[in-house]
């Protein structure tokens, strides 16, 4: 029996462990972006691709097969984005300030979220800025290792409103 701090709480340490499968369309992209790839899957009724693609369109309800698939330039445009502060505590590897953002790459109908950003201070960073991948070194967790500015000039706010997430 544990110990009971009022008579109406007990304390109690428990624990939940998940088993997530990863979908077809899941495994594909993350096969691809280990090759340095970015594919989505374009609808064959909107013309929207969606990175990364889950098989179906969800605006018009239609299945997107194989032939659907479609490679993609690795840039684009931050649409929004916030600044972390990382909040200190035992095994935290981050210490400054970072930036997530989402990415409208170019040619997708939908941004690319929780995309972290990098080589640039969290101030710089602005809604319209153009980035591309830098890819990490072989055999990482993650092929990404940031986005960047890639010098292009930024795209107008109004050009993007619509891709907010």
């Amino acid at each position: 029996m544990s110990e009971t701090d009022d008579g109406n709480f007990m304390k109690q340490v428990v624990s939940v462990e998940y088993d997530t499968k990863p979908s077809p369309q899941q495994v594909a992209y993350a096969k691809d972006l280990a090759r340095h790839r970015i594919v989505g899957q374009r609808c064959p009724e909107c013309a929207l691709t969606y990175v990364p693609g889950s098989g179906y369109c969800p605006i018009c309800a239609v299945a997107i097969g194989a032939d659907g698939h479609v490679e993609l330039e690795a840039r684009g445009t931050v649409t929004t984005f916030t600044v972390v502060n990382p909040v200190q505590y035992k095994g935290q590897q981050e210490k400054s300030p970072y930036v997530v953002a989402a990415i409208l790459l170019d040619g997708a109908g939908v941004a690319l979220g929780h995309q972290r950003l990098g080589e640039v201070e969290p101030d710089d960073v602005r809604i319209g800025m153009r980035v591309e991948v830098e890819w990490a070194e072989a055999g990482a967790a993650n092929p990404i290792a940031h986005w960047g500015p890639n010098g292009e000039p930024d795209v107008p706010a109004d050009q993007v409103q619509e891709h907010v997430l």
